[in-house]
């Protein structure tokens, strides 16, 4: 009757600010985003903005980085390179190898190669590697002879789930040898 209230208290199941768990899509300290660590290769979440790993003009590629998915939003990582195809006869056929190892425990990653950006934007891989968990996936891919496989090839790394803004995965890229 005379508009006054009583003392205030706090807020029922009021959720406050509190250390920030980097990548997990969450805003713990309450600042609005998530805490995220991006390493030097980003952007580098879709196909056409992928990371170069050798020089233009420089032929083919023999690369080992070290890098992180640091966010439960961050799905993919690309990476692509310049190949010059060399002198193809029979028995002799360049190839492209790449390994994706140290995968965070509590994670799985998965690799691919495509043949083109296009490709890759489409989803059209030349070749894979699913293994599971936090396995080692490796893959190889062997020009067919005779053939002019010059071109800019595209490494995908795939998050299946699990990241880490502090632990790297490292990939060894080599080809076309």
């Amino acid at each position: 009757a005379d508009c006054s209230w009583g003392a205030f208290a706090g807020c029922q199941g009021a959720v406050e600010p509190r250390q920030e768990v980097c990548g997990d899509g969450l805003d713990q300290d309450c600042n609005g985003s998530d805490l995220r660590r991006q390493d030097q290769y980003e952007p580098n979440n879709e196909c056409n903005s992928c990371t170069l790993l050798n020089n233009p003009g420089e032929d083919d590629v023999e690369r080992t980085l070290r890098a992180t998915i640091d966010s439960a939003a961050d799905t993919w990582d690309y990476y692509c390179f310049d190949a010059h195809d060399g002198f193809s006869v029979p028995g002799f056929s360049e190839s492209i190898e790449a390994t994706l190892s140290d995968i965070p425990n509590g994670a799985d990653y998965d690799l691919f190669l495509y043949k083109t950006v296009q490709d890759c934007r489409d989803g059209n891989s030349l070749e894979f590697s699913i293994e599971g968990g936090n396995s080692v996936d490796s893959l190889q891919w062997s020009e067919p002879v005779g053939s002019d496989d010059s071109g800019r090839y595209v490494i995908g790394v795939r998050r299946v789930f699990g990241q880490s803004c502090d632990l790297n995965y490292t990939l060894e890229v080599r080809g076309l040898n």
